[in-house]
């Protein structure tokens, strides 16, 4: 059932790599994930491929500068597994990286 979530996640993360990488990168990386021994885990009845599509869902809301989604999505990922936590410093780091002109009138008035 997990593999539903999957496939979701791969075209989030496509869509968030695509900020960075061209076309030909992006797809790669998904095609890569795709047939590398570890994607087994996320067929399995295990929580991997539901941490995998919260935390590509909080780094592509984040991306898109959109801090209220993607903080729910970073609890959510935390909720998941307990490693989510770790998601918490680099979505502030984006935060930061992104209002870094104005990050009081950022925090006052959050558009």
């Amino acid at each position: 059932m997990n593999i539903f979530i999957l496939i979701p996640s791969a075209i989030i993360l496509y869509k968030l790599l695509r900020f960075d990488l061209n076309h030909f990168q992006s797809k790669l990386t998904i095609l890569l994930m795709a047939i590398f021994p570890t994607v087994y885990f996320y067929g399995s009845a295990q929580s991997d491929s539901i941490f995998l599509f919260f935390s590509v869902c909080c780094f592509y809301s984040a991306r898109r500068k959109q801090f209220m989604f993607a903080s729910v999505f970073a609890l959510l990922t935390t909720l998941t597994k307990l490693s989510g936590i770790f998601i918490w410093p680099s979505l502030l780091l984006e935060f930061y990286s992104s209002n870094s002109s104005d990050i009081k009138k950022t925090l006052k008035h959050p558009s």
